[in-house]
């Protein structure tokens, strides 16, 4: 989920519900609920990325599972040293885990 997208999509529904420039209200009314319907879907997304489609930095820590056993989730980062216990994409591994998805470690809000 990108979450400044959704802000973004969130925006500028808003902004076409304060111009209201349109002729026809229905196409003003339309064109703000394809911009929520878009956010919506947006925020249906996973956080989790698959190992297929990317990884994250090396040194940067983030959460891993797998698919699957979704319910655990370890707290950890990838490296480039030799000798160290890692899988395949470098992830750091304390324990026999297949590593499928990971996830970025957001900040906490105010």
């Amino acid at each position: 989920m990108d979450k400044k997208k959704v802000k973004e999509l969130i925006e500028e529904a808003k902004h076409l519900a304060i111009l209201r420039k349109y002729e026809n209200r229905q196409t003003y009314l339309n064109n703000c609920i394809c911009c929520l319907k878009e956010a919506l879907e947006e925020l249906s997304k996973s956080d989790w990325v698959s190992v297929e489609d990317g990884l994250p930095p090396y040194d940067e820590s983030v959460l891993v599972t797998n698919k699957e056993t979704p319910k655990i989730v370890l707290k950890t980062s990838r490296t480039k040293c030799k000798g160290w216990n890692t899988d395949e994409n470098g992830f750091l591994c304390a324990i026999a885990f297949n590593i499928t998805h990971w996830k970025p470690i957001e900040k906490l809000e105010d």
